[in-house]
């Protein structure tokens, strides 16, 4: 009897695009062998004290997986629950070679996201070990191993917290909950690059600590005894406010050096940024000074802390104020999200635009951007309906989406029928390329338009801009260079690429 080709997948049972993944697979990959890693994207979670933020993320997402798959019975539980023990169960069985494993999977799943049960309970899993004729013996360290195995294989993939995660027995990785029409070209092995699609749900990584200053030792010994926790990163002052403020934006937590004046323009320039202004500010020193204390929380800190106060002083402040960070972007998440394409909308295309202008002139490397736009949309939306129109836009959003390959590469909605892609490391010819790729996928769509001037289908037009990023330019330039690139696609007969 020929092998069965194996699909892996990278889920966690708290994760409802992992449950809805789980659904669809028992029923369109019947004729695979699928290896479920049990892995934690929350390993610090606590069902029994949620946060409002938390449980307004929660909701998001369940409501999400009823408009992407209303084929899964999907309710929202009481809480997040900690999977470490559940995990520690799949573990068991796996090494055990127990062939009722994947029904066992099952129905922790349903017992979660179809009854509002706690999984984190022992009774509960033990109940479902039963029902699914499991033989479980008490988790050992062989489970420890296994379940730290496939969490370390799970990390090193820089998922970029997209959720759940498979590959495929040809190369093939698909980040996200994929539509039916991508999932079975994947299973099948037809998608043989890296797809990332828009499916998301928060994955806790060991919250970063910047430290700004020479003077990390005295911030040191409060995490010596946390390191699973935090990782400190350590930077020094520069004149270059702008590399800085780079770097901060990718922190839970910036720590700034008050023995250093620099520390004042700083903090000053992270909190009118866009990309720094939720990230909380410490100002520290070795003694402590009230004046300076009143200083620092005037420029924006959200505290001052000091060597006279005990390490776990300083790491009790700290893990409040990382949480701040965390709960501060569940809710911009939900501001920062087109409602009805469920891609990033113009907020978040300024955010990441200013984000990806600030690396590329550290790094030096090209920064491109596509401007696409829906070709005779209006009379679309006249002749078909607004319903109609919005599952064009959709369908469009979804075709660029898929086509960007790269995890790095960012896909939104600008406005109306209007979508923006950024293209860090990109030069001109590349992006040149990109759109083409994306226009042809989209007219391949064969989308009726009888009310079209030309052609009879939906198509689009794109304009493509190039820069080298520097401090002499601004990434107004570049969107400008692409909105003049889209005017000349249209002028040109629409259905086309042209490059600034």
């Amino acid at each position: 009897m020929p092998r069965k080709p194996i699909i892996t997948v990278y889920g966690d049972f708290n994760c409802p695009f992992c449950y809805a993944l789980s659904e669809r697979l028992q029923v369109y990959a019947r004729d695979f062998e699928i290896r479920w890693m049990a892995v934690q994207h929350l390993p610090f979670v606590d069902a029994s004290s949620p946060s409002f933020q938390e449980q307004t993320q929660l909701t998001a997402e369940v409501a999400s997986v009823r408009k992407r798959a209303p084929e899964v019975q999907i309710i929202t539980p009481p809480a997040r629950p900690n999977t470490k023990l559940a995990n520690l169960f799949i573990a068991t069985a796996e090494l055990a070679g127990a062939p009722e494993l994947p029904h066992f999977r099952t129905l922790v799943y349903r017992a979660l996201w179809r009854d509002g049960e706690d999984i984190s309970d022992l009774n509960v899993l033990t109940r479902l070990a039963e029902q699914a004729g499991l033989n479980v013996s008490a988790p050992g360290d062989d489970e420890q191993k296994l379940t730290s195995a496939w969490q370390q294989l799970w990390e090193k993939g820089e998922f970029d917290r997209r959720v759940p995660s498979m590959e495929n027995g040809f190369g093939g990785r698909m980040l996200g909950f994929p539509a039916i029409p991508r999932l079975m070209p994947f299973l099948q092995g037809q998608v043989d690059d890296d797809v990332m699609l828009g499916a998301t749900c928060e994955i806790q990584h060991r919250r970063c600590i910047l430290v700004i200053g020479s003077n990390v030792s005295l911030v040191q010994p409060a995490f010596n005894a946390d390191q699973s926790e935090f990782t400190l990163r350590q930077s020094d002052y520069t004149d270059d406010l702008e590399l800085l403020a780079l770097e901060a934006a990718e922190a839970d937590l910036v720590m700034l050096d008050g023995a250093d004046e620099r520390h004042k323009p700083l903090c000053l320039r992270l909190r009118a940024l866009e990309v720094t202004q939720h990230i909380p500010i410490v100002v520290y020193n070795q003694k402590a000074d009230a004046r300076q204390e009143v200083e620092a929380l005037s420029l924006g800190a959200l505290d001052y802390m000091h060597g006279e106060q005990d390490p776990v002083v300083w790491l009790a402040r700290t893990r409040g104020l990382a949480r701040y960070k965390q709960s501060a972007e569940m809710l911009g998440k939900l501001a920062r999200i087109d409602g009805l394409t469920e891609i990033p909308n113009r907020r978040e295309f300024d955010r990441t635009l200013e984000i990806e202008w600030l690396r590329a002139i550290r790094s030096g490397d090209p920064l491109s951007l596509l401007m696409i736009d829906i070709d005779n949309f209006k009379a679309y939306n006249d002749g078909y309906g607004h319903d109609a129109g919005d599952e064009c836009i959709r369908q469009v959003a979804l075709t660029i989406q898929a086509t960007m390959r790269r995890g790095a590469d960012f896909a939104g909605r600008y406005g109306g029928e209007e979508f923006v892609c950024v293209l860090p490391d990109t030069d001109r010819e590349g992006a040149q390329a990109l759109a083409d790729n994306i226009r042809r996928n989209i007219e391949a769509l064969n989308i009726p338009h009888e009310y079209a001037n030309g052609d009879r289908i939906v198509t689009v037009s794109t304009g493509v801009a190039s820069f080298i990023a520097s401090t002499r330019k601004s990434p107004v330039e570049l969107l400008k260079a692409a909105d003049g690139a889209l005017y000349c696609a249209k002028q040109a007969g629409r259905n086309c690429v042209k490059v600034a």
